[in-house]
């Protein structure tokens, strides 16, 4: 069914809260790639978009591949015990049951959120995992996501999410509960911005595909 609405979720910070585990691995790469501290105590992580953050730990522009996928392979022996965001479980039976197309887009590995929903029974509500090795430049795989199924919105917790939507011309959803608080999401003007995991079911109902495209 092309028409059918489809779903597309971010998985780090959206459906799974790993903001601590990611902070516990960057400091462990700390030495190794000669990152700068940040002093939480002056600085407020969620008010730094992710581009923000690179340039607040000093971090050579050349070592971001790398470093990104250390981080990625360090985060497989604790994915597994990372906390669903409250009340999101039941949102995507619901989602799934009212037959919208869920498929999760991330920059995090396959193999990481294949792992994550398989060891919390919820693989089968989505029908596609669609990662990008790159950290920026989500809106390629999100251009092809929207060619193939036309109708989507895309929902995500952080700055570079946004800007990728409106670069792939697919409409967005900005949680408050992840990686970016709600002030710097809506200097970004996303389509729509919730608090909580319950508004998405009132919220996507009452999208029509007139209004998705």
């Amino acid at each position: 069914m092309k028409n059918k609405l489809t779903i597309v979720f971010d998985f780090d910070g959206t459906i799974v809260q790993s903001q601590l585990l990611i902070e516990g691995i960057v400091k462990s790469l700390q030495h190794k790639y000669k990152l700068a501290e940040i002093n939480t105590v002056e600085t407020d992580v969620r008010k730094l978009t992710a581009k923000e953050l690179l340039k607040a730990i000093k971090i050579k522009k050349w070592k971001i591949p790398f470093f990104i996928y250390e981080v990625k392979k360090l985060m497989r022996s604790d994915i597994n015990s990372l906390k669903i965001e409250p009340g999101l479980e039941e949102v995507i039976r619901q989602l799934y049951a009212l037959n919208f197309r869920l498929i999760i887009m991330s920059s995090n590995s396959k193999k990481n959120i294949k792992s994550y929903l398989q060891k919390h029974e919820l693989e089968h509500y989505f029908e596609d995992i669609i990662t990008s090795s790159k950290l920026f430049k989500k809106e390629v795989p999100l251009k092809k996501i929207k060619k193939k199924y036309s109708n989507c919105i895309y929902i995500g917790d952080e700055v570079r999410d946004i800007v990728a939507c409106k670069l792939a011309n697919m409409n967005n959803i900005a949680v408050e509960w992840g990686f970016n608080d709600a002030q710097i999401l809506k200097k970004e003007n996303p389509n729509y911005l919730i608090k909580e995991p319950k508004e998405l079911i009132p919220l996507l109902t009452s999208i029509s595909v007139d209004k998705i495209d």
